[in-house]
């Protein structure tokens, strides 16, 4: 459990329709396969959302929806126009203004972040400026801050294996101390969905 209720949790997901999400997923699994298995995804990462004590914000690619993240649960959004770098940048924003002390930003396709994770980051953000979780891929699953910044998410090459280098130079660059959590892998193809413990679940 996080230790109070001054922390945020914003987690941007997609809206999901078929032949919308998981296209690489898709590609060798069906777009049906592949939407069932981004609802699994999104429960998980709901279920672990909502063991934490802090406030969650739920931003949405399309469009807000009613759907499992309950309105009790989640303060539900937009996400801002722009490339990802543009729309986290503009999230944080928003979320800060609300006078949170220290925010994380997740995604909705990493099957083994837990609750354990998320607390590991906010109490790490009581040592450093930021804290990162990275995936295999070289991206990250999990970025936190204890002030609003915007230098991460400028002249970041998204979606390439660039993205965890680049805003870690950005963050020393800027003399900033930044927390290393545990790597994970996300999901993108079908290897990492079979490699998952919510793909064994659903057979």
């Amino acid at each position: 459990m996080t230790a109070n209720a001054s922390h945020a949790i914003i987690t941007f997901i997609k809206n999901p329709v078929l032949g919308k999400v998981k296209t690489r997923l898709a590609k060798t699994i069906g777009d049906e396969a592949a939407l069932a298995a981004y609802k699994q995804l999104l429960n998980h990462t709901r279920s672990v959302v909502i063991q934490s004590e802090a406030k969650a914000y739920l931003f949405y690619d399309q469009q807000i929806q009613k759907d499992d993240f309950l309105e009790k649960d989640f303060h539900k959004k937009l996400q801002h126009p722009g490339d990802l770098g543009a729309r986290i940048n503009h999230a944080f924003n928003e979320v800060f203004q609300n006078n949170h002390t220290k925010v994380l930003i997740i995604g909705s396709d990493c099957p083994d972040i837990n609750p354990e994770i998320i607390s590991e980051a906010f109490a790490s953000l009581d040592e450093h400026d930021f804290c990162i979780g990275p995936t295999e891929d070289q991206g990250y699953y999990l970025l936190g801050m204890k002030e609003m910044q915007s230098f991460p998410f400028e002249g970041i090459s998204w979606s390439t294996e660039k993205v965890l280098s680049q805003t870690k130079d950005k963050i020393k660059g800027q003399n900033k101390t930044c927390a290393i959590l545990k790597e994970l892998y996300d999901v993108d193809f079908e290897k990492e969905w079979k490699r998952s413990h919510l793909y064994r679940k659903v057979k």
